[in-house]
């Protein structure tokens, strides 16, 4: 029962692909590997691009990277610009995916910007020569608006006029597919500046209905949405077995999932929670994060990629920033090998050194907390607690309960390991408290599955204004159960420490502005061997740490 430990945590090409295009130049090659046919939503299927952890994406890069297939195909994912690669070098496709046949290779464009100066032989030159005068997005004096320096906006709204059967959002869904996506080479399309609106850009001075007056914010929000939801809506209509991933805050209905770029700008956790809730609106969505700085600050590049590992099927990229992104920078934890998670993630926080003996803080059956005249029998099982009810009159009992007490309104979060040794009915966790009309219950969760099943469950809960629930597990039925490596933690604002664990592994990232102090359940390895069952984890820092 050694393992069994109570952690109480103290509250406390190509230019930067680019913003914009650089004229001229593609390449190409065999057909893409193929990417799940779309669900009853109109969504596609990725489940074959579930990689393992860490998922690493490039970014735009460099021609020199480009054109070091053996480097680049180490990565998952790679975002490119159309310019020197589909029309000039179409056997590139071919050989990268021969030295990575996972490789996932999207198409860079974007929303709602063309360069302003573009060379006359190259592929925005062909996409501009389709563009009508009319599709620009003005200003209320008229004059071209411009959000990337060197690049005209285009009217993505819904009030873009209708030239020829088409506004821009139909030409550029129909030029996106017929030029690139049809030819089998790529595996999806990334559009940049897919914003969720535009009134939040140059204070929002357009005027996209033409009529010589600054619009709305709220109808200009409008009409945007409603113009970049029917681009999203023709590209999967016309490409329903490709992805569809967007550089913005928005997420469109038919779209597979976005990139944080730059991450993280503002709050660290409302950026986390931002993707995850994105993740809602897709059958099987794709996140990626893009973290910018210098090549040698290490803090920075693991404070995001640990972030990025906190959610499912997040990419992750790490470069010099939105004014490059063609670095192809490779680290020792992009070599690692975490397999999958075994939960989602948790709260944890710097830790007071934990009691070892779990007899100090748990109790076999109910303990003191109930008079039950049969409770379930609880024995040690090489340092696991093993549960299991005999009788056959009992249809459920608890077999192990905790000593302490939770504080009142306070969060906590808990994780244990279980691997059911015969199956019941059900095994169960209750927070539980007892008054004089008998057992309250704040929360319950059930463990069901057969003989051999084993996991990790993780909880978060909320105390109400009672300071006595207590945490129990319980069989209903007859059965058997072993619950091993309890931890237990009370979170407080501002100092928070999120902890993942992996089959491999464990990811600890610290978005706090001071340092933690963490002690952990068993001892694990860093990835230069160090072993380590105490670290101190640096403010906007993140861990990867591997099991012994």
């Amino acid at each position: 029962m050694k393992k069994i430990i109570l952690l109480v945590l103290i509250v406390f090409y190509f230019s930067g692909c680019f913003k914009w295009f650089r004229p001229d130049n593609s390449s190409s090659g065999a057909t893409n590997s193929a990417i799940n046919t779309a669900n009853a939503s109109g969504v596609v299927g990725l489940t074959n691009w579930l990689y393992n952890n860490p998922k690493k994406v490039n970014y735009c890069p460099s021609i020199n990277a480009v054109l070091n297939k053996t480097a680049l195909a180490k990565w998952d994912i790679i975002i490119l610009p159309p310019d020197d690669l589909q029309r000039w070098n179409k056997n590139w496709f071919g050989e990268i995916r021969q030295l990575n046949p996972k490789i996932k290779i999207l198409l860079y464009a974007s929303s709602s910007e063309i360069p302003a100066n573009i060379a006359t032989n190259g592929p925005w030159s062909w996409l501009k020569a389709g563009i009508s005068p009319s599709w620009y997005l003005r200003t209320p004096e008229k004059t071209i608006a411009s959000f990337w320096p060197g690049n005209y906006l285009l009217n993505g709204t819904s009030q873009c006029p209708i030239v020829g059967g088409k506004n821009w959002a139909s030409y550029l869904a129909e030029f996106l597919t017929n030029e690139y996506l049809k030819t089998g080479l790529w595996d999806g399309v990334f559009l940049d500046t897919l914003w969720n609106g535009l009134s939040q850009i140059n204070q929002g001075n357009f005027d996209a209905n033409n009529d010589g007056v600054k619009d709305n914010p709220s109808d200009l929000d409008n009409h945007w949405r409603e113009g970049m939801q029917q681009l999203v809506s023709l590209l999967r209509e016309r490409n329903p077995e490709l992805a569809i991933i967007g550089n913005g805050n928005a997420m469109y209905q038919g779209q597979n999932g976005l990139m944080l770029e730059t991450f993280p700008i503002g709050d660290w956790k409302s950026q986390v929670d931002f993707l995850q809730s994105s993740f809602m609106k897709s059958s099987q969505p794709v996140g990626l994060i893009n973290s910018s700085g210098e090549q040698n600050n290490l803090q920075e590049m693991r404070f995001g990629l640990a972030s990025s590992l906190l959610l499912d099927n997040v990419y992750y990229s790490y470069d010099a920033g939105e004014s490059a992104h063609g670095e192809a920078w490779w680290y020792p934890e992009y070599d690692l090998s975490l397999g999958q998670p075994r939960a989602p993630y948790y709260i944890i926080s710097g830790a007071l050194s934990p009691s070892i003996m779990a007899t100090d803080n748990f109790s076999f059956g109910w303990g003191n907390y109930s008079t039950d005249s049969y409770q379930a029998v609880a024995e040690l099982s090489n340092g696991a607690v093993k549960g299991f009810n005999l009788n056959p009159q009992i249809e459920w009992t608890n077999f192990l309960t905790s000593r302490f007490a939770l504080q009142a309104n306070k969060t906590y979060s808990l994780t244990f390991d279980y691997s059911i040794v015969s199956a019941a009915k059900k095994f169960y966790l209750e927070v539980v408290r007892f008054d004089s009309s008998g057992k309250q219950w704040l929360a319950t969760s059930d463990i069901l599955g057969s003989a051999g099943q084993a996991g990790t469950m993780a909880k978060s809960f909320t105390t109400d204004n009672h300071g006595d629930y207590v945490l129990s597990w319980g069989i209903e039925g007859q059965g058997a159960i072993l619950i091993d490596n309890i931890v237990v933690t009370m979170s407080s604002p501002g100092s928070d420490v999120f902890r993942r664990d992996y089959e491999k592994g464990i990811v600890l990232v610290n978005p706090s502005a001071a340092s933690q102090r963490i002690i952990l359940e068993k001892e694990y390895r860093t990835i230069s061997g160090t072993k380590a069952k105490e670290i101190v984890l640096e403010a906007e820092d993140g861990v990867i740490l591997l099991n012994p």
